[in-house]
């Protein structure tokens, strides 16, 4: 018959293992979720939830272009 010691040694080691495999089914369970999302997303187009089409931007980008009109871009330190 085993010792006291030796039985709370194998308890001890159980929880480890049982900690290890809690920790890897976690990381099965996240990588199937990731997996399903991506498989959603191909489905759908490619756009998750909250995404935006590059056309509506919230920020006029097609109004500020800088340098408009009839005024050049000054360059600096090249002879023209």
């Amino acid at each position: 018959m085993p010792s006291l010691e030796s039985v709370d040694e194998m308890l001890d080691k159980q929880h480890k293992i049982f900690g290890a495999l809690d920790r890897m089914k976690q990381s099965i369970l996240q990588q199937e979720h990731a997996a399903m999302v991506d498989l959603r997303m191909r489905e759908h187009g490619g756009k998750a939830h909250g995404d935006y089409d590059a056309e509506m931007s919230m920020y006029d980008d097609d109004k500020n272009q800088g340098y408009g009109g009839s005024e050049g871009k000054k360059r600096r330190g090249v002879c023209s």
